[in-house]
């Protein structure tokens, strides 16, 4: 089988978009994980006018909490999300996901999660907060699944 083709929203750069501009991007960290009971393949994700992972190496996803693959870039937090992937299954799966919307804490914002379950992906926002010292704690909030949103 041949995989999705990824919609003009995914080809389109979100930085393109009047909100999201260059001047609103933001170093953030995007990380892609299984936790479901098989692999998941042809993992493509569009974030911000990018294919994540790049490349074709982390687009097999082992499960495992132990196991992701991180990325970080300076992008701009993007309205939505696609999110593409075949589960061990052979069923391919394609959502659309809102982010920036359901960011609790943007100027606060680190990066966001896709954690992959099978049949479904969460996805979790990460946030700094300071602790007092030079270091920075991380809150994952979890802020989308696509399980509940079908």
């Amino acid at each position: 089988m041949a995989p999705f083709a990824l919609t003009a929203m995914a080809t389109t750069a979100y930085g393109a978009d009047s909100k999201l501009n260059d001047s609103h991007a933001v170093y953030q960290s995007i990380s892609v994980g299984n936790h479901g009971v098989g692999a998941v393949h042809d993992v493509v994700i569009a974030y911000s006018g990018r294919a994540i992972p790049a490349g074709t190496i982390g687009r097999t996803m082992k499960p495992g909490p132990g196991y992701k693959v991180t990325e970080s870039w300076a992008l701009a937090i993007p309205e939505e999300v696609e999110i593409i992937w075949t589960s061990n299954d052979g069923q391919r799966h394609r959502v659309s996901a809102p982010l920036r919307s359901l960011v609790p804490h943007e100027d606060s914002f680190n990066g966001a999660d896709f954690v992959f379950v099978d049949d479904h992906v969460d996805v979790y926002a990460e946030s700094r907060k300071p602790t007092g010292s030079k270091f920075l704690d991380v809150e994952i909030t979890k802020i989308y699944s696509s399980k509940i949103a079908r």
